[in-house]
């Protein structure tokens, strides 16, 4: 997936979400080793021991707001930095209280797409996103611009037959 994103270039970069956290700096060393490319994990710092790891919330959010200033072609983020989102209650119509929520890191990358500084998105262990109800699917789901997209999985169907509609919404 990495090599076709990069062959097939469209846009400024490639970003890479992974569907758990542990994953990320793995993508980072794939995409060296396999393309030659150079990779930057959204956040990045080093820590006091001179290993690379990923910040907080905020720093990624900053980051993912200078996307444009970033040289690496892949991008490579977490769902867990995707679904963030501020929740906002409020009373409809009919007197029940609901919420609304805000991705901003989704809709940030949105607009990214959109203006085609990513042109590309491969997601990994998409297995993980097959609830319609949770955030990490509500917040990929607001990935709909980019015009190619990659869904990695080794496990497509891990309950039920349903679970693959979400992954055939998502890639369109």
């Amino acid at each position: 997936s990495l090599n076709i994103a990069r062959l097939k270039r469209g846009g400024k970069h490639c970003l890479v979400i992974v569907g758990y956290d542990a994953l990320q700096f793995n993508w980072v060393r794939e995409a060296e080793l396999h393309t030659n490319e150079k990779a930057h994990v959204l956040g990045q710092k080093i820590n006091r021991k001179g290993n690379l790891v990923c910040g907080s919330v905020k720093e990624r959010f900053e980051d993912l707001q200078n996307l444009d200033k970033i040289e690496e072609f892949f991008i490579v983020t977490t769902i867990t930095t995707l679904r963030q989102c501020e929740k906002q209650k409020y009373i409809d119509k009919k007197g029940k209280e609901r919420t609304n929520k805000i991705f901003y890191m989704a809709d940030l990358l949105e607009e990214w797409c959109r203006r085609g500084e990513i042109g590309r998105i491969i997601y990994d262990e998409f297995q993980t996103v097959k609830n319609w109800d949770v955030d990490q699917t509500q917040a990929l789901m607001r990935l709909k611009t980019c015009p190619y997209k990659i869904a990695a999985t080794g496990t497509p169907i891990m309950n039920k037959n349903i679970d693959l509609y979400p992954l055939f919404v998502w890639l369109g």
